[in-house]
């Protein structure tokens, strides 16, 4: 009976295995089906993509289209580097105040245009009926991102036509009979080109008329524009840049020593005053601004990081996550395979104040003060005095925002910019106003007017070349707000009156100069500039074995010979630089470059240095296809029993019985299996393939003979091999450990 049953029991398993084998294929073949229609409906081929042409033209009517394709790929690179953009002429660029304008420039000098999707168009001082305006395009329609990349291919198709000089010795003959109109249709997951570009094409007598072309470029650039409208609607209706700098900056607010000036905070009794200099406390929020804008994240993207706050195993490591869990914000209306970066860099200049303020000086005011007025009682009562540390910040920076999404070729990014506005210590957006209180009344340093001070004189000259006098020397003053002076004339000099201020410095521009920054105390009528010498940029690599091969040389050895241990950069190699200038005392000039490495040329291709230490910091990147494949892997520790003898006789927790759970005989039985760990396969189309690190313990000397006797300057950089394994990647800055081997990583002067 059992063995009855059992049989019935096997042949109903198979019964339902069948049933469950038909359900799947009909639901496959459902799927397929539907897919199928879905993908036909998708991506119809437009009727001007199918008509058919003679065959003695067909190479003609391809060789044209083949242009349209490449031409239209360019623009569309184009347009998402520069926010929708291929024509820039409505962008005004404000080289100095980059929030006085409607674009921002990416890199100094680099050219790369982004413009603001979101700004305050009236000037930085408005308070009340303030304009904000925005160049996002939209995506379709009149005047649109599609008419930018329309007329992108109406300017340049011609460039790569040639004049059809690829058919010359063919026996064809060409007359165009109109101009090239092309129309871009951008849809879900492509662009569609359509051109009307009539030519009589004319082979062995015989004359055709060839007008319509047509090609599908692959593009996800409606996704990435749906994200950034997202963003952009998130950010006027939320503030979300603002808030999320705001409360990053509260965490250095206080008044211990490197602290920022607090917005409310008061203290009661003789504690030392606490004030903090006005240059200084912008560079370090801009500092800030750099670092706290890399942990905002969006939800709703693949390639949100959740930030994680520093861990100092105390009772404040809960709170200290609960302040960094809101840097997640929520913009996205649905979930994107996509990764969205926000950055701001310190060559932006702000719009920065903080009030109230004593010309350069942040001070609190005090109140309770009887000392000397009330004799013995004041001195009781002085225990009374209260010091107000309550500052406003008005601040306005430019924010740029990269969204990048997966292809099935590599990536496509979207970029842009928005102006981050703060005034009074909150976001400042359409329809607010604000006004100064009281304790920091509207500045009227800038009014001609007001320009009650001291008459000044001052002559500019040449540091190394003092016969040499400086004309249109730019001269700006700077007491809380900045002022426009005058220009040196023909014979270097200037007479002025300044403004009535205290603590005030000057702010001398000339092209081809380093800034000069001269404070009240050290004025001087004689002032000299320093020049900076113009170099040409070159870039060059040291590969891992190389390395190796240096390392053991002595000092001079190594620097005599490495280069004859150079590896050559291709066109996947991208390299991003950052110089920076050690000041050796405050006002010493900020001289700070950012020279990048793509499609095998340097951008910027010179750069403009004067002597003195510098920083380097520099990252090489290499793109392709990468494949880290999948790893199994054992997380191991000691039983409590062995515990004392497993310490002594192999190694120090937390590696005590190694990362494979290779047990030797003196602690076998001790170690056992904590955890299993599988790494899952990566897909890479972007990787960290070495750099250059020299910091301020081991600088780059630039010596003033070499500098003003040389042309270019040559960077090295380190290039690791190409990971291969999962813990490879854990090692992608050892670039930075070898960079200590200064002589065969510092930049040469030729």
């Amino acid at each position: 009976m059992s063995k009855k049953r059992g049989e019935m029991n096997k042949k109903a398993q198979i019964t339902i295995f069948i049933v469950l084998g038909i359900l799947i294929l009909f639901t496959t073949a459902t799927y397929v089906y539907v897919k199928t229609r879905i993908m036909k409906e998708e991506v119809k081929v437009p009727e001007v993509l199918v008509k058919k042409v003679p065959l003695e033209v067909q190479p003609v009517k391809e060789y044209i289209e083949a242009c349209i394709k490449t031409t239209a790929e360019k623009g569309l690179i184009t347009l998402e580097d520069h926010g929708g953009y291929t024509n820039f002429s409505e962008f005004k660029l404000n080289p100095i105040f980059p929030t006085q304008g409607n674009a921002v420039e990416y890199f100094p000098n680099s050219n790369i245009l982004i413009p603001y999707w979101h700004y305050m168009k009236s000037d930085d001082n408005c308070r009340e009926n303030c304009e904000f305006d925005s160049l996002m395009l939209p995506l379709t329609g009149d005047d649109s991102i599609e008419t930018q990349l329309e007329n992108y291919i109406k300017l340049n198709l011609n460039s790569c036509l040639n004049d059809f000089r690829a058919f010359e010795n063919q026996g064809y003959k060409f007359r165009e009979k109109g101009p090239i109109e092309p129309t871009a249709s951008i849809r879900e997951k492509d662009i569609v080109i359509k051109v009307n570009y009539p030519i009589d094409v004319e082979k062995e007598g015989k004359t055709t008329l060839i007008k319509d072309y047509s090609t599908i470029i692959p593009s996800k650039l409606n996704e990435l524009y749906e994200i950034a409208n997202d963003i952009i609607d998130y950010e006027r209706d939320r503030c979300f840049i603002e808030k999320h700098i705001l409360n990053y900056l509260s965490l250095y607010q206080g008044l211990d020593e490197g602290d920022l000036p607090p917005v409310a905070m008061s203290t009661i009794g003789t504690r030392k005053e606490k004030i903090w200099i006005k240059p200084e406390v912008e560079n370090q929020v801009q500092t800030l601004t750099m670092s706290g804008l890399k942990l905002l994240q969006t939800f709703n993207t693949t390639g949100m990081d959740w930030p994680r706050a520093p861990l100092k195993g105390d009772f404040y490591d809960t709170l200290r996550q609960s302040i960094y869990n809101q840097f997640i914000f929520f913009p996205l209306k649905k979930e994107h395979d996509a990764k969205i970066e926000f950055s701001y860099f310190n060559w932006f200049k702000p719009y920065f104040d903080i009030l109230p303020s004593q010309g350069a000086l942040i001070r609190p005011n005090t109140y309770g003060d009887f000392a000397g007025k009330l004799g013995f009682l004041g001195t009781i009562l002085q225990f009374a005095i209260t010091k107000d540390y309550s500052f406003s910040y008005q601040y306005s920076f430019p924010v740029i925002i990269d969204i990048t999404v997966p292809t099935d070729t590599g990536v496509e990014k979207l970029r842009f910019a928005i102006e981050a506005n703060i005034r009074n210590n909150a976001c400042f957006k359409p329809k607010s106003e604000y006004s100064i209180t009281a304790r920091a009344p509207a500045s009227l340093l800038c009014d001609p007017d007001q320009r009650t001070g001291e008459n000044i004189t001052i002559e500019v000259t040449d540091k190394f070349n003092r016969t040499k006098k400086l004309s249109d020397v730019a001269v700006y003053f700077y007491a809380g707000d900045s002022c426009y002076i005058g220009n040196t004339d023909e014979n270097g000099i200037l007479k002025a009156q300044l403004p009535n201020a205290v603590g005030w410095w000057l702010n001398l521009k000339k092209d081809g100069y380093a800034d000069l920054f001269v404070h009240q105390t050290e004025f001087t009528s004689n002032l000299t500039m320093t020049p900076l010498k113009e170099l040409n940029v070159l870039f060059v690599l040291i590969n891992e074995t190389n390395y190796n091969i240096l390392k053991d040389m002595s000092y001079s050895e190594r620097k005599q010979k490495r280069n004859d241990y150079l590896t050559n950069l291709t066109k996947n190699h991208t390299i991003v630089l950052q110089l920076k200038r050690i000041k050796e005392k405050k006002n010493d000039p900020e001289i700070e470059q950012v020279i990048s490495f793509m499609d095998e040329k340097a951008v910027p291709e010179t750069i403009k240095l004067m002597p003195g230490k510098y920083t380097i910091d520099a990252q090489l990147f290499m793109s392709g296809n990468f494949t880290i494949p999948e790893e199994r892997d054992k997380i191991c520790e000691q039983t409590k029993y062995f515990w004392d003898k497993c310490k002594k006789e192999t190694f120090d927790p937390p590696k005590s019985c190694g990362k494979d759970c290779l047990i030797i005989a003196e602690c076998k039985g001790s170690c056992k299996v904590k955890e299993d760990i599988t790494y899952p396969k990566l897909e890479l189309t972007m990787i960290i393939n070495g750099g250059a690190y020299l910091n301020e313990s081991r600088p780059w000397k630039l010596d003033e003979e070499k500098l003003y006797n040389s042309n270019k300057v040559v960077f090295y950089l380190y290039s690791q091999n190409i990971p291969t394994r999962q813990k490879h990647l854990e090692e992608m800055e050892k670039y930075k450990e070898w960079s200590k081997k200064k002589s065969i990583i510092e930049p040469r002067l030729e």
